[in-house]
């Protein structure tokens, strides 16, 4: 008798759940949006999630930092989900909302920017998971 392997969950295929969830209440739908892994050293930004996108064609790659990344330097998954990979995956999906309005910031009106995302993302994950997302509800 073999003994089973613990269960564990793709992260890959989490994040491809939580863009495809995020895309429909963030009224994405149109848009093609590719989840992949990246290493630290292949990411743009010090973040653990980063976006990049083709408004023309209404593309996106929505890139979240590997795994791997987390167990050699943060404490291995655990504390990847304790970082909260839903809310950095939303923080992406609203940068995709907003960019054809905001386009490039640079400087304090990036620093400001991308703590009005965060916030933003924060907001709505937390109302989402209380159950209060701001969509109708169907009476009883």
């Amino acid at each position: 008798m073999s003994k089973k392997k613990p269960y564990v969950e793709d992260p890959l295929e989490i994040a491809k759940e939580l863009v495809a969830k995020w895309q429909k209440i963030l009224y994405l739908q149109p848009w093609n949006i590719v989840v992949d892994t990246a290493s630290r050293d292949d990411m743009e930004t010090d973040g653990q999630a980063e976006v990049s996108i083709n408004n023309r064609c209404q593309n996106a790659l929505v890139r979240i930092l590997s795994p791997k990344e987390f167990r050699k330097s943060m404490g291995g998954w655990d504390q990847y989900f304790k970082r909260d990979i839903e809310r950095s995956v939303v923080h992406e999906l609203l940068h995709i909302k907003m960019d054809e309005f905001v386009g490039d910031v640079d400087g304090k009106d990036e620093m400001l920017y991308e703590r009005f995302v965060d916030n933003m993302a924060k907001i709505l994950v937390g109302m989402e998971r209380s159950g209060h997302d701001g969509r109708k509800q169907k009476k009883s």
